[in-house]
């Protein structure tokens, strides 16, 4: 028995037997405890959990549908914690013993372990009750920046029809600058948008109708 002793003179075997054995502990100590809750719910009895911890996870653990093992790995990340919930009981218990997912970040794969998810990239990983494929990040990003670019021309537009609706005259550079300035936006500070405008025209999938009116003066007719 170490109990007691200081850690500093706890040979390594010591300190990592000690370590993984105070784990198990956990992970036993709130199985114990889902089957004891589950059985007051079986008997009809009144249990009043005074801990907020084991009234949010000793019901779904008692359940099985969320592993003893994935809260005691991620209780101190929240929303990897809640996004591993949804997820088959089977896998939330790879990923508590250290299973890797891929994840798309910046253009690249890479593979990491659940915890290292960075709290942005957690929502793009677990979708839908389970753990995304590549392909399917993929395409949500790709559908992710077409929206956005959508959403920027359409400011765009709107600004350009206000200039026309002023009589101000729409040419290309003038929709460079409008972009430039945060116009579209209404926030002066915002950075330039990244598409490039041509000859009144946008490079990209989609130009808007106004482009191929680009460089007249006054509204529409």
């Amino acid at each position: 028995m170490n109990a007691g002793r200081p850690v500093t003179e706890l040979e390594d075997r010591e300190v990592l037997a000690e370590l993984e054995g105070i784990f198990a502990v956990t992970v036993a100590g709130l199985e114990r405890g889902a089957a004891l809750y589950a059985e007051v719910v079986r008997r009809g009895m009144t249990c009043s959990l005074k801990s907020v911890v084991m009234r949010e996870y000793l019901p779904p653990i008692a359940a099985r549908t969320l592993s003893a093992a994935a809260v005691v790995r991620f209780a101190d990340l929240r929303r990897v914690l809640r996004a591993v919930a949804r997820l088959p009981i089977e896998v939330q218990e790879a990923l508590a013993a250290g299973r890797l997912v891929d994840v798309v970040m910046g253009g690249e794969v890479v593979s990491v372990s659940a915890r290292d998810t960075f709290p942005s990239y957690v929502r793009q990983v677990f979708v839908g009750g389970k753990v995304a494929t590549v392909e399917e990040q993929f395409a949500e990003l790709d559908a992710r920046r077409r929206r956005e670019l959508a959403r920027e021309l359409a400011r765009v537009e709107r600004a350009v029809k206000r200039l026309e609706q002023a009589e101000v005259t729409t040419t290309a550079a003038t929709v460079e600058a409008l972009i430039a300035m945060g116009w579209a936006k209404g926030d002066p500070a915002r950075p330039p948008f990244h598409n490039s405008f041509a000859g009144g025209a946008v490079s990209g999938d989609a130009a808007p109708a106004w482009t191929a009116t680009a460089g007249r003066t006054g509204g529409r007719g």
